[in-house]
């Protein structure tokens, strides 16, 4: 959606500016847009604030898979990332010169700039949309008051923060964030594009080939024309290795994983590096009246393990169940919103995704050698459930 047309979505959502919102929702990135959509679509009254109607460039999630895609058809939003994005339902995985096994599945590609696009244009045109810095928010039971930097005050019954990574408002809200580890999981992406006869994959994953040297996986998926990378590493963001890749490109990179290059030898590298370091994080003394935290503002996942908008949607549609029973009743006291935090779809979620991110960790990281055989067992039997369902289809 272009600028103009978001500033006149937020012009025709601005007619009900004279009616206090029900529901003041904070960041219009993924989480936050979906929870606009989501809540507005139960018939509440919701207004969205964000910064700039100028979506940003960032690197963040690039595809969609899994759980997600029940998540978003049971949000009515599926067929609009079917419709923007590139599909691919085989992948081949690799760990050195080595087939693991050949997985079937349908995953969406997407830059998360597209994705917000997506949202975006799906916002209703009642939401009012506000496109301002949140300066102050003030919570209660009896309702919260948002103060913006250019002057407006809004009175809400309900706030919720999609903020993602920002601290800003999480500090002034004495939300503490406490680190789950001491190092953090960085995500690199870049694009290549595929030689002339094309690639022998829909998409490649690689595994890290030694181990120990904290390399998750590299994931090589098509956006479009192009072939987008998306590496991973229990590393830190001085690693001399990414230096490396940014500057010298393929050489680096086949380096760093030299089983690529029997599959991708011949590409050609654009570049456009980007990185994107994140610590597991969770925030705590979150139980207060009026305020709800929603997706990374709450907690942050590993990307490598890939579920961080999992649970975003888990917690918008855990969100959108309660909402309903909190406005029945006056007030939105701390026992309303223990409810959220304590549902157990969204408990599974958060469990289950630092579960695997912790497991993933340890797997890739022990240098011993029982952490090696561990490794080594554990792909020789992929590699046999494989052939096996190869053999009984």
């Amino acid at each position: 959606m272009s600028e103009a047309a978001l500033r006149a979505h937020s012009e025709a959502g601005g007619r009900g500016r004279d009616e206090a919102p029900e529901i003041v929702v904070v960041g219009g990135g993924f989480a936050g847009c979906v929870a606009a959509i989501a809540l507005a679509g139960e018939g509440r009254k919701v207004a969205l604030i964000e910064s700039s109607p100028t979506i940003p460039d960032l690197f963040r999630a690039e595809k969609l898979a899994g759980d997600q895609l029940p998540l978003l058809e049971e949000l009515g939003l599926l067929d609009d990332f079917k419709a923007a994005s590139t599909p691919v339902e085989e992948f081949v995985n690799i760990r050195g010169r080595h087939i693991v096994d050949i997985s079937r599945q349908l995953q969406l590609n997407m830059l998360y700039r597209d994705m917000i696009e997506v949202l975006r244009k799906r916002v209703p045109a009642q939401v009012a949309i506000r496109y301002d810095r949140v300066e102050d928010i003030v919570t209660g039971e009896d309702g919260q008051r948002v103060t913006l930097a250019g002057g407006e005050t809004i009175e809400t019954r309900l706030v919720v923060l999609a903020t993602g990574h920002g601290e800003a408002l999480r500090r002034k809200l004495g939300l503490q964030r406490v680190r789950a580890h001491s190092r953090p999981t960085v995500s690199v992406a870049f694009t290549l594009t595929p030689p002339a006869d094309g690639f022998r994959f829909q998409s490649l994953t690689a595994y890290g080939e030694r181990q120990g040297d904290r390399v998750d996986y590299i994931s090589l998926f098509p956006i479009g024309a192009d072939l987008r990378a998306n590496l991973f590493l229990f590393s830190d963001i001085e690693d001399r290795r990414l230096k490396a890749i940014d500057e010298r490109g393929m050489p680096a990179l086949f380096e760093l994983l030299p089983g690529l290059r029997p599959w991708i030898g011949d590409c050609g590298w654009v570049g456009d590096f980007a990185s994107f370091p994140v610590e597991l994080c969770k925030v705590e003394n979150v139980v207060r009246p009026g305020l709800v935290v929603i997706g990374d503002a709450f907690r942050t996942s590993c990307p490598a393990v890939g579920t961080g908008l999992s649970c975003a949607l888990v917690d918008v549609v855990c969100l959108r169940e309660l909402v309903g029973r909190w406005f029945a009743t006056p007030g939105m006291g701390a026992e309303k919103i223990a409810a959220f935090y304590g549902a157990p779809r969204k408990m599974a979620r958060d469990f289950s995704t630092h579960a695997l991110a912790f497991r993933r960790r340890k797997a890739v990281t022990d240098e011993s050698r029982a952490g090696e055989f561990r490794q080594t067992a554990y792909f020789l039997a992929r590699g046999l459930r494989d052939r096996l369902r190869r053999f009984a289809s």
